[in-house]
């Protein structure tokens, strides 16, 4: 990225190694380089953003494996970027979402019926409550994934209603590693934020000349 690196989304790593063969041994020094011996140059203020310092997930990876004269002499921009701009930002493997089942039954379903809606549906999406007599309750929406077990069977269709909440959604984010899914939506949603606030901000300027 050269002139457009900041403190606030770059880290620079340096490694300055050499290989040479131990005196009167067959072995050698630094033939195998780790990601432990890259070191972190701070810049900026990011001595106090991470007082504890920077280094690799694993130290254990092998970054080459050198003979006697060999050396290897770099610097490495480590640039937090985004996805838009290149897959290798995203720190998404997959994000869907889906709306929240509403099921409701127009009668109350009791007795051996109720026994005989839990055991249908595969994924235990309801429960037995007991009101002097056994009565089926729903108690893991989040579970059904509309799979129409509980009416397949004849007569069923009129006692189970399925349908889904337009207004509930259900996002599911999973991680690659970088950052966690927690933390992946709520750059999501500040990001979100930020560009409507800027549309907002032009949209009133040029309403106002």
């Amino acid at each position: 990225k050269g002139d457009d690196e900041t403190s606030a989304d770059t880290l620079v790593f340096k490694l300055d190694v050499e290989c040479s063969q131990v005196k009167d041994s067959s072995t050698y020094f630094n033939q195998y380089i780790y990601s432990n011996q890259l070191q972190w140059i701070p810049m900026g203020n990011q001595l106090e953003l991470f007082p504890d310092g920077v280094s690799p997930v694993h130290s254990d990876i092998l970054i080459a494996e050198l003979r006697p004269g060999h050396k290897i002499e770099l610097e490495a921009h480590a640039y937090k970027g985004f996805g838009k701009d290149h897959a290798k930002f995203s720190p998404v493997a997959t994000a869907s979402y889906r709306l929240l089942p509403d099921i409701s039954f127009p009668q109350p379903i009791t007795g051996d019926e109720a026994y005989q809606l839990r055991d249908m549906c595969p994924l235990q999406v309801f429960d037995i409550e007991d009101l002097n007599v056994p009565t089926i309750k729903v108690s893991r929406p989040r579970d059904c994934t509309m799979c129409r077990e509980c009416i397949r069977l004849e007569g069923w269709e009129d006692k189970v209603h399925l349908k889904r909440k337009a207004n509930h959604y259900i996002f599911t984010v999973e991680a690659v590693g970088q950052i966690s899914p927690v933390d992946i939506v709520r750059q999501g949603i500040a990001k979100l934020k930020q560009k409507s606030t800027n549309f907002y901000t032009l949209v009133e300027n040029y309403e106002n000349g």
